[in-house]
């Protein structure tokens, strides 16, 4: 029987977190799924790990970071309706794919790309709570990427291998709205584990994706100008990230209800702007 789902999944030196991820997907209430593993010659046990659970085993050579790579390998490889891009450390609820199928059946097998819900395990209480409420602002919004997504090869929907990280992520979620696919958000989380990643790490992370952002916003600027208007201009705009996010469709609500945790966030995204454009000078005057 075809799959549901195939759950695609990228790793390089996973091990710490993947035992967890596997698990998590195969105690699902709903087995109707395949696992694909797509590593990037890990010197850990990732690969032990993986092959212990019912997995397809992938690789991919090349220097890292090599994730749009491996989700591509991915997703050509799977045979399931719907494809789930997650990362190693994400863990599922048991009845997350069930779920899934109860809430894409109400589609009516319409085209729709679904964008999941996460609650973030940082290195603390608080960075967990500032991260979580960020999170749950973002959904329904374009600066949430989707997903989950039909699987849709005869589309030649892949990720950008220019990209990684949030700008790939960005792309890919881009390409399918470009085809006219509707985005829906589920109404159920993820956990995400980011126990490693203290303040001044998770910064660093995101400042790594600088060049990535800006060859992503120039590539949609030339393939699509109205697309880049509407969607991709408002990802960017400081004024709709900082303030109107916070407060359309009732979400104001929630920032009242929360507010120290949206001022910390305020402060948080102001020194990453600082580094993004030293960064994005720096680049550009690299050119």
């Amino acid at each position: 029987m075809k799959p549901l789902l195939s759950i695609v999944i990228a790793t390089k030196n996973s091990g710490h977190h993947l035992e967890r991820c596997l698990c998590s997907i195969e105690n699902q209430s709903f087995k109707n799924f395949e696992i694909i593993v797509v590593d990037n010659q890990s010197t850990d046990d990732t690969k032990t790990i993986a092959k212990k659970h019912h997995v397809i085993f992938l690789t991919v050579k090349g220097d890292p970071p090599q994730v749009s790579e491996q989700r591509n390998a991915g997703i050509k490889t799977s045979s399931g309706e719907y494809v789930y891009v997650i990362d190693h450390d994400m863990e599922l609820p048991i009845s997350f794919i069930k779920k899934f199928y109860d809430e894409q059946k109400k589609t009516k097998n319409e085209k729709t790309i679904w964008c999941v819900p996460e609650k973030i395990k940082a290195s603390s209480g608080y960075l967990s709570a500032i991260r979580t409420f960020e999170n749950e602002i973002y959904n329904n919004t374009v600066i949430a990427a989707a997903r989950i997504f039909k699987n849709s090869k005869t589309d030649k929907i892949y990720y950008d291998e220019l990209f990684s990280g949030g700008p790939a992520d960005w792309d890919f979620d881009m390409q399918y709205r470009e085809q006219g696919y509707l985005v829906k958000t589920l109404s159920t989380y993820i956990i995400h584990h980011e126990e490693e990643l203290d303040l001044f790490s998770y910064i660093l992370k995101k400042s790594k994706y600088v060049r990535g952002v800006e060859l992503y916003k120039k590539k949609w600027q030339s393939k699509n100008t109205r697309l880049y208007a509407a969607e991709i201009k408002k990802q960017f705009n400081p004024v709709y990230r900082f303030i109107t996010i916070f407060m359309e469709n009732g979400k104001w609500r929630k920032t009242l209800q929360n507010v120290h945790l949206y001022f910390a966030f305020i402060l948080i995204k102001l020194l990453m702007s600082v580094i993004y454009l030293f960064k994005k000078n720096t680049y550009g005057g690299a050119k």
